[in-house]
């Protein structure tokens, strides 16, 4: 009887324990929007408002406190839990580009609920959807058997191949340009693909993308050095060549994931927003201290602000010129496209005055560009069949390795088109890599699974070990899921 009193006390006392990852996820979430709309009126507002970047709260308080909420509720139902690598794409998808767009343009475009409640209702749905489709039972995909050292071996060889194919057609860089001057390096290499062939054009985003990326985080969780290395020489060379920031941080953005998903990927949610939060405060601390922008300019006005604000430009344009159906793209032979030059370069002429800018934005802008309303509708249903994919190859693969290239997928999203993303950016060709990885040992792995987490979702990873200092530690070399 004792005994039987015993189990139920603390049966009920697990079903009414609070989830401190839930709470952080909430404190930050809520603190989260406030914050970009801090760094926008004080630090990028009064120094960048020639580029767009201005100050308007909204007429009606009403509404601003609407897009606050808007830009807070996916917090409730959004996984905290890093136990799916999809899992890794809704959170970046969440902190980079559906916050900013829920409130950036409530706040610097002068606009009401009537004209932007249509982008941001939108958004709020195809971003359901997207989390909504992640949390579908995974299937198991055969796939071939690849060991390890072939399997690595061949992406080392790939990417020096690749490597030579660049240094051949762009010549060695002499020197990494500036972080805060890369212009003129992205202008010659611009002149300089036009005599590239387009192959090698491919080959050289899928190895910034993918490849490079691949390697480092391999490195890392095997503490293979010289492998780990070997990606980040690969991503300086070709940073020197192109001056794509994204190719600059594409390895802390490895790190930082790797740290995030760091307890069985426990903390991902709290880890994420806590770390959005700390960028935030901490580049306005920098910014404060040296009496500049220059920290806020580059990893928060450059990173967050503007795919909210290229996203209102966007659904403000395309509400009232003709939608271009894809005719660019995959249905090019059934449709005439509508302008003389791309999107991006429409939507910079537009509201920069500079026919010569990219005003690239990210999937639910090109989706709204495409079909309106309905195109960010069945381009979220799109992306969430890729994760739901990107879930199911990733069985019984390193969780740590696959949610890296999660990540990398995710970041492109935030400022490309989708089926740009999954053919030139490497999305797709991700996905093949994620099929031929090698599986984790599957007895070994059994052996680490808790059976009460396996209940709960088919994806765990590896037991805590102690590490070669004799500190118990996760085993990252065993970290998988199954």
């Amino acid at each position: 009887m004792a005994g039987r009193i015993k189990d139920r006390s603390a049966r009920t006392t697990r079903e009414y324990s609070i989830d401190a990852g839930r709470v952080a996820v909430v404190l930050f979430g809520l603190l989260y929007p406030i914050l970009l709309l801090w760094a926008l009126r004080d630090f990028v507002a009064p120094t960048f408002w020639y580029m767009g970047y201005v100050w308007i709260p909204p007429a009606s308080w009403l509404f601003g406190v609407f897009s606050v909420f808007l830009a807070f509720i996916p917090v409730v139902f959004l996984p905290t839990r890093g136990i799916r690598p999809g899992t890794v794409i809704l959170w970046i998808l969440f902190v980079i580009a559906y916050v900013p767009i829920q409130i950036i343009p409530s706040y610097s475009s002068g606009k009401g609920f009537v004209d932007l409640y249509p982008m941001q209702m939108s958004v709020l749905l195809g971003y359901a959807i997207i989390v909504t489709m992640s949390y579908l039972p995974v299937i198991r995909i055969p796939s071939l058997a690849v060991p390890s050292s072939v399997y690595f071996g061949a992406m080392a060889l790939l990417s020096v191949v690749i490597l030579a194919l660049a240094l051949g057609s762009y010549g060695l860089p002499t020197k990494l340009p500036s972080l805060t001057n890369v212009y003129d390096v992205r202008a010659e290499f611009r002149d300089q693909n036009r005599g590239i062939n387009f192959f090698v054009l491919l080959l050289v985003s899928w190895e910034q993308k993918v490849i490079n990326p691949l390697l480092i985080a391999y490195g890392l969780v095997n503490r293979r050095w010289m492998v780990f290395g070997f990606g980040v020489l690969g991503q300086l060379i070709l940073f020197g060549i192109n001056g794509q920031k994204s190719v600059f941080f594409s390895g802390f953005l490895v790190v930082a994931v790797l740290v995030a998903m760091v307890g069985r990927g426990r903390w991902l949610g709290a880890m994420v927003m806590m770390g959005a939060v700390l960028l935030v405060i901490t580049t306005a601390a920098l910014d404060f201290i040296s009496n500049s922008v220059g920290f806020t300019s580059l990893f928060v006005r450059r990173l967050i602000l503007t795919p909210g604000m290229l996203t209102g430009y966007y659904f403000d344009f395309f509400s009232t010129s003709p939608q271009v159906w894809l005719s660019n793209s995959v249905l090019a032979p059934l449709f005439d496209y509508p302008y003389g030059a791309s999107i991006p370069r429409v939507i910079g002429v537009t509201y920069f005055g500079r026919p010569e800018l990219a005003a690239n934005a990210n999937i639910w802008a090109d989706a709204f560009a495409n079909f309106g309303v309905a195109g960010v509708l069945a381009f979220s249903f799109i992306l969430g069949c890729v994760i739901f994919l990107f879930n199911s190859l990733a069985m019984d693969r390193n969780l740590l390795v696959t949610s890296a290239l999660a990540g990398m997928a995710a970041w492109t999203l935030t400022d490309t088109a989708l089926f740009v993303g999954l053919n030139t950016h490497g999305i797709l060709f991700s996905l093949m890599l994620v099929t031929l990885l090698p599986r984790e040992n599957a007895s070994r792995a059994s052996r680490k699974t808790f059976s009460i987490r396996r209940r709960q979702d088919p994806y765990h990873l590896g037991r805590r070990s102690r590490s070669r200092s004799g500190r118990r530690g996760l085993d990252w070399r065993q970290a998988s899921v199954t």
